[in-house]
């Protein structure tokens, strides 16, 4: 039978040492204040760049942060038909589901009665990609000049 060693270089112990000596030098809020200001870049871009017909879309769209080991994730919540916006959807049929009919304003302006709408779909509008296009710049100068402070503190 083989024997298999495992040696870890370093030793844990500098390891562990090392994490300590990045905790007291502030690293976490480092990366804190990083998270923070890269969200609120981000934000403001994905809401720059969302389509506004009625702006339900735009003005639902906000930052969650969820726990992540000592840190934080950033997700972007925003109004349930955003896939279809962003995804694009392809033509389809609507029919009333808790009534006989659908009604709606016609292109005329007058109200139309029907029993059901041939859509013709809708195209995909990836406006969550043109927001990191405009915001990866400044993104990535929040994350070079935070990498910069914590080398600074911990060298």
């Amino acid at each position: 039978m083989a024997k298999i060693s495992i040696k870890f270089t370093p030793p844990l112990s500098d390891v562990e040492a090392n994490w300590r000596r990045l905790a007291s030098a502030g690293i976490y809020e480092s990366i804190a204040r990083l998270g923070n200001e890269a969200d609120e870049v981000m934000l403001s871009s994905l809401q720059a760049e969302t389509p506004v017909d009625t702006g339900k879309l735009r003005d639902d769209t906000h930052s969650v942060q969820r726990p992540l080991g000592r840190g934080v994730s950033y997700a972007y919540r925003t109004a349930p038909y955003a896939d279809f916006v962003i995804f694009g959807t392809k033509p389809h049929e609507i029919v009333p589901v808790s009534a006989k009919f659908l009604a709606f304003l016609g292109a005329d302006g007058n109200m139309v009665f029907t029993n059901h709408v041939n859509h013709p779909g809708t195209a995909a509008t990836d406006y969550p990609m043109r927001a990191w296009n405009a915001a990866r710049g400044e993104v990535l100068e929040i994350l070079s000049r935070t990498g910069r402070e914590i080398l600074d503190q911990v060298t």
